[in-house]
């Protein structure tokens, strides 16, 4: 099997950007992602930017000028726009720069990424201690009382944290005093 055929199975596009000549070929995966015929293709960098947003243009800019300094990957998620103006997909973009001189080519795969709703988190919190995944809940964090009473803010992440350190007993007047 060939890795074009693999790649095409995982739906990953392959592309290269060589910003001496301000040519961007594209195999015929990635071409299919950008909103083009599914084939290969050589295009102007403007030909390619027009299938960006406007501000995921700006990050993905900042991002590959920082790669370029520091010799790193540059990886960023873009929103691919159709003739109209209106999103068609996410795509996630993964490239490492060549350097030759004082310009440099970009060589990197697209592959497309399920966009979340809106309105929800990357990390949602915990039903049972509010905390997001991979963070402690408050109580294993080293909580703290009120003062003057004052709901706590038992970790400092959250103005109203959820743990069961600072959840609230019994009647108002004693809301807060079981927190420790």
């Amino acid at each position: 099997m060939r890795t074009e055929d693999v790649l095409a199975a995982i739906a990953t596009g392959l592309w290269r950007w060589d910003n001496a000549s301000g040519i961007v070929s594209l195999d015929a995966e990635a071409a299919r992602l950008l909103g083009l015929p599914a084939e290969p293709v050589r295009l102007s960098e403007a030909a390619v930017r027009s299938r960006f947003h406007p501000v995921d243009w700006n990050e993905i800019d900042g991002v590959v000028n920082l790669a370029v300094a520091e010799g790193t990957l540059a990886e960023a998620r873009l929103r691919i726009m159709d003739e109209h103006g209106r999103v068609l997909r996410t795509v996630r973009s993964r490239s490492k720069p060549l350097i030759e001189g004082n310009d440099y080519q970009l060589v990197g795969t697209l592959q497309e990424v399920a966009e979340q709703p809106p309105g929800t988190a990357a990390r949602t919190p915990s039903p049972a201690t509010g905390a997001a995944p991979g963070r402690p809940s408050c109580s294993t964090r080293g909580g703290r009382s009120p003062r003057r009473g004052r709901r706590p803010r038992c970790c400092g992440w959250r103005p109203r944290c959820r743990c069961p350190v600072s959840r609230p007993t019994g009647s108002p007047s004693s809301a807060w005093r079981a927190t420790g």
